[in-house]
């Protein structure tokens, strides 16, 4: 999820399929981020960020029929992706078209639970982000996120050889535990986690982290602006599986009241 216009400009069907199929990893993340975040039957569900789907999906049968799940995201072509594999007997699963720091189509204090599984250091704006959370939460309603907290050192690498490197990097908003904490304190959430973590990333060889960077990144990278030394040069370097550390962020914010 990025809130750049730039971002979701880019942004196509194809990025969003490739983005469906290659981010099995960040699945991975979403499912265990679920579990504990803990969504209850008959809650309002907010999934902030959710890009094709999948994981809103999962939030929804996790509420049940009695319960609400709003999928949010600022790129109609991941939307349209989502959209496209819904299940209709999930009549309790909608998505709409927003940024972070404005939801319209949600009412004030209607939330549960606002879930977010990576799609937080893309919000460029987190001070509105928070305070449109504390709007559409209820009292005592939890916004929980998983993020990232630093762009990995292969993908700034990859980066530097695109055209569009620099400008997909300034679509991403790193700030220390203090800026967070400046960022949460004029609002009416409290802090019961905030804490930095190490998540791996793993991809089965190198075309599959080529399509998840590419669908990622709404098309910063492209594989296909690589030279050919380049391209011989990383099949050389990466021949198998590909694994890196991630650096990332976790918090729980919950409403007073």
């Amino acid at each position: 999820m990025s809130d750049s216009t730039a971002g979701a400009q880019r942004d196509t069907k194809d990025l969003a399929r490739k983005y469906a199929k290659f981010s099995r990893w960040q699945h991975s993340q979403g499912l265990a981020l679920i579990d504990f975040a803990d969504p209850r039957p008959g809650q309002s569900v907010v999934d902030l960020g959710c890009g094709t789907g999948t994981l809103t999906v999962e939030l929804a049968r996790r509420v049940g029929g009695q319960g609400r799940v709003v999928g949010i995201d600022p790129s109609p072509a991941r939307l349209a992706e989502a959209e496209a594999k819904r299940d209709p007997a999930l009549t309790q699963l909608c998505y709409e078209e927003a940024k972070a720091e404005a939801m319209p189509g949600l009412a004030d204090a209607s939330v549960d639970l606002i879930y977010a599984n990576y799609s937080v250091h893309w919000i460029l704006a987190p001070r509105g982000m928070f305070r449109e959370a504390a709007r559409i939460l209820r009292p005592g309603g939890r916004f929980v996120a998983e993020f990232l907290d630093a762009v990995p050192p292969l993908i700034l690498e990859f980066l530097t050889l695109m055209p569009l490197g620099e400008e997909h990097k300034a679509e991403n908003n790193f700030m220390n535990t203090a800026a967070w904490r400046d960022a949460i304190a004029p609002t009416p959430l409290e802090i019961d986690l905030l804490e930095t973590l190490t998540v791996d990333l793993h991809y089965t060889g190198l075309d599959d982290f080529y399509g998840w960077l590419e669908g990622t990144s709404q098309g910063a990278f492209d594989r296909a602006k690589l030279t050919g030394p380049q391209r011989q040069a990383y099949a050389q370097r990466f021949p198998g599986p590909l694994d890196m550390p991630l650096r990332a962020r976790r918090f729980v914010l919950r409403k007073k009241g």
